[in-house]
């Protein structure tokens, strides 16, 4: 024989003994301890026990919950926080309309914006919105207390 075939050979009956002293273990399982019970008169049980708690106390628990749990399905919560309808959508993208197109600087550092195909500086209104300032790269739109900034997207 070779040596492979006596490397496989000293391998294999390795893992046979180990797998033959697992299975042995499981088979030798622990027998469970016998403990002695010792017998008392039912006057003495009665005695020493205590008593238990009163099963309707915990019915009437029960259903005060279901109660409460009813009045609470019944409240009008109001409209769906993840449903919007047509008005309010509108109301939520109005802003959006807005779009840059350019910023320029004259002769004096004043700068101007182009929203909306209209020439816009600082004090000026488009849609309601107040021109705030105007930077290198973006607007500062003011309504009330909503601000818009308006970015020049990179191209």
């Amino acid at each position: 024989m070779d040596k492979k075939t006596k490397t496989e050979i000293i391998i294999i009956g390795f893992l046979v003994a180990i797998l033959i002293i697992l299975s042995i273990s499981m088979i030798k399982k622990k027998k469970p301890s016998l403990k002695v019970a010792t017998v008392t008169s039912l006057k003495e049980q009665r005695k020493d026990a205590t008593p238990a708690p009163v099963a309707p106390v915990a019915v009437k628990a029960k259903d005060a919950t279901i109660t409460l749990q009813k009045a609470r399905a019944e409240l009008s919560w109001g409209r769906d926080p993840f449903f919007l309808t047509k008005t309010e959508s509108a109301k939520v993208y109005q802003g959006t309309t807005l779009s840059i197109k350019g910023i320029s600087f004259g002769k004096d550092k004043q700068g101007y914006a182009l929203i909306n195909d209209k020439i816009v500086t600082v004090g000026d209104t488009v849609d309601d919105y107040e021109v705030i300032e105007i930077d290198r790269n973006s607007v500062l739109l003011k309504k009330g207390n909503e601000s818009l900034h308006l970015s020049l997207s990179p191209q």
